[in-house]
């Protein structure tokens, strides 16, 4: 049997294979997913064009929170939903997707200011304003050293 270094669905990741036809959005997804793991957030919005695919963003925070998460779209095309089918939906974060740069801040809602905390490209993370962290207290990091 010869081994082949040539990527194909034996040997490639199954997220990965989401991106087979435009790499470029799979480190921008998984960095905003991994963001969002840092935040402790569990209600997650999502602000994309009709022409970016969501599927790839669920696969990834399925594998990478730990706990239940519900993900809603905020954002499509300039519309904004009238109503959630499970409910009121007050995000903690918002994934943004595009092509181009993401502006400083994105308003949800009447009232409801987020800024962008970290872009990584192709996706960029925005928090309410005024949000905390939900740090892991001191004593219960693991702490390296003496």
């Amino acid at each position: 049997m010869i081994a082949s270094k040539k990527q194909t669905v034996f040997n490639t990741p199954r997220v990965e294979q989401y991106f087979r036809n435009d790499r470029s959005f799979y480190e921008p997804y998984v960095s905003a997913i991994n963001e969002i793991a840092d935040l402790n957030c569990h209600d997650i919005g999502i602000y994309m064009d009709f022409n970016h695919w969501d599927y790839p963003l669920w696969v990834i925070a399925e594998q990478k929170l730990s706990r239940p998460f519900r993900m809603e779209h905020v954002k499509i095309n300039q519309m904004v939903p009238e109503q959630y089918p499970l409910g009121s939906f007050s995000p903690c974060a918002i994934i943004s997707v595009h092509y181009v740069s993401h502006p400083q801040e994105l308003q949800f809602g009447q009232d409801n200011i987020y800024r962008k905390i970290k872009d990584f490209g192709r996706t960029a993370v925005f928090v309410p304003d005024g949000f905390k962290h939900n740090f892991v207290p001191e004593k219960f990091k693991v702490l390296g050293g003496n």
